[in-house]
């Protein structure tokens, strides 16, 4: 897909894979009119569709200062209509879904003014975006090394995703070395679905102040289920510097 216009054509048809191919390049473009994307599918009654866009495209207004909801009213699209109500509705299925992203980028941000004032209703809402895999808020908290954030979702620690991730072994692969001094007392010797601890995500992202840390308290003995331990990836990618940093205390 190369144009914008051909981007449009796909939600007019409700072809959701190929209007989800282009998410990334063309959410948020409107047209001559300034439709949106979402604004194209609410006249068409693609509710799959606006759903998916709606998180990037529902403050959007057209050239006649409309938003998606006055379109779909327009359009008589009810379905529709129904599903935007929703989202204005704070705590909502619909309002969580589509303001999630928001609420991540806050987290990220560091931005304590949104976290408290959205607090009440994403508190303990999981990320249902599929690269996601269940991430919890603590999850993207040390993702991104925010302090404050992983002290404020502190509670969510020994909460796993899908795969047995802990919010520690995703500040080790991320090298958030704050998150990490502040996880690992609570998540320390933990494996996920393939056997990988917290050391390993830092030895593998190459975290020496987390390697550092991490060390002392984790076995070096123990294996995922590719048979490698901490030194054996050190020396897969090698580094002899870690290696013979963890030698030591073997």
């Amino acid at each position: 897909m190369q144009t914008v216009e051909q981007w449009f054509n796909c939600i007019q048809k409700g072809n959701i894979m190929l209007v989800h191919e282009g998410l990334e390049a063309f959410s948020g473009s409107q047209d001559k009119r300034g439709h949106s994307g979402m604004m194209i599918a609410c006249q068409f009654g693609h509710l799959n569709i606006v759903q998916l866009l709606a998180p990037y495209e529902i403050q959007l207004l057209n050239n006649k200062q409309q938003d998606a909801l006055n379109i779909a009213k327009e359009f008589k699209q009810m379905q529709v209509v129904d599903y935007l109500q929703q989202v204005q509705i704070p705590g909502s299925a619909a309002y969580i879904r589509t303001h999630y992203n928001n609420w991540v980028t806050a987290i990220c941000n560091g931005d304590m003014q949104i976290v408290q004032q959205q607090f009440q209703y994403f508190n303990g809402v999981r990320d249902y975006r599929s690269q996601f895999a269940g991430y919890t808020s603590l999850m993207h908290a040390s993702a991104s090394n925010q302090v404050r954030m992983v002290q404020t979702f502190i509670q969510e620690a020994q909460i796993i995703t899908k795969r047995g991730k802990t919010a520690l072994m995703i500040a080790a692969e991320n090298q958030s070395v704050d998150a990490i001094q502040l996880l690992a007392p609570l998540e320390i010797g933990l494996q996920d679905d393939f056997g990988w601890n917290a050391l390993m995500y830092a030895v593998d992202s190459k975290c020496i102040p987390g390697i550092q840390i991490l060390m002392q308290s984790v076995e070096l003995r123990v294996r995922n289920v590719f048979g490698l331990g901490p030194i054996e990836i050190a020396r897969q990618q090698g580094r002899k510097d870690i290696e013979n940093m963890l030698m030591q205390i073997q």
